[in-house]
């Protein structure tokens, strides 16, 4: 591929993005940086970037079209607050949103998807620079896993499945094989805390990808701030979906978590 796009989003997942795209012999990287989300450090990593409002999509099609790309890696989050406070929508985005009947991450990106693809642009695996971030299956980090945490893992994989498919969240906390906490807009993180809070130490916390999970967009993605909100809540065990589920800087989370004795585990279909 001589020629990428990135819409980047917050956190270092743009940065991993570009850095592996670059990696891989990508020439040219053209970065549609959001303003207020994207870390500035993106600028070191790209050929040409364009700071643009959250819900500029014309500016963010007009963007991609003089740079002649067609080919866009969606990455990084938009702060879910955000989403309640006076975005910058311009008339092609409204328009748009209009359309949509449930405003989820899967609707709003599916439409946002074919926005881009009636103008050539197409937005590709999310995860096509990051095979060396995905989980792999089983054990991962912290040592040998108790059974009764596998018990729990099991009891919570179906739930959390559940919830991803009606677009609440992508994971669930479990103690005693009793459900804790349920991610909603919050986000995995915020969840976690709340669990930690009402069920104390020892919880497994479970994130899963949908069903038939769209590769573009809203992959399942933990980082270091995940295990240092376990260590703070005394949480015990990752359950993570293998091969599906980015791990941001991987090979130092796994170093942290191994130092923590808290537990990563890549799940399977055999799991549930």
């Amino acid at each position: 591929m001589e020629k990428l796009g990135i819409i980047a989003g917050n956190g270092d997942y743009p940065l991993l993005v570009a850095q592996g795209a670059r990696k891989s012999g990508v020439k040219r990287i053209v970065v549609a940086a959001l303003i207020g989300e994207t870390k500035r450090e993106i600028e070191a990593y790209s050929d040409v970037v364009c700071w643009i409002e959250v819900g500029q999509l014309g500016k963010l099609i007009s963007f991609f079209k003089k740079n002649d790309i067609t080919n866009v890696i969606m990455a990084g989050q938009v702060t879910p607050t955000r989403l309640f406070g006076r975005l910058k929508l311009d008339l092609r985005m409204v328009k748009l949103l209009a359309k949509i009947k449930m405003r989820g991450a899967e609707p709003i990106f599916s439409t946002i998807a074919s926005e881009l693809s009636s103008f050539g642009i197409n937005l590709i695996d999310s995860s096509m620079f990051m095979k060396e971030q995905l989980a792999h299956e089983g054990i991962m980090s912290g040592g040998r896993i108790a059974r009764k945490f596998l018990k729990d893992i099991k009891f919570g994989i179906g739930i959390a499945k559940a919830i991803a498919n009606m677009d609440i969240g992508q994971t669930v906390v479990v103690k005693d094989k009793t459900i804790v906490a349920v991610e909603g807009i919050e986000g995995t993180d915020a969840t976690i805390e709340r669990a930690g809070e009402l069920a104390g130490k020892d919880c497994v916390v479970i994130k899963v990808s949908k069903k038939n999970q769209d590769m573009r967009f809203d992959l399942p993605v933990i980082g270091m701030k995940t295990i240092n909100i376990m260590e703070k809540t005394k949480a015990r065990v990752l359950a993570v979906e293998a091969a599906k589920t980015i791990i941001l800087n991987k090979s130092s989370v796994l170093e942290k978590a191994n130092e923590l004795g808290i537990i990563i585990y890549g799940f399977s279909e055999k799991d549930s």
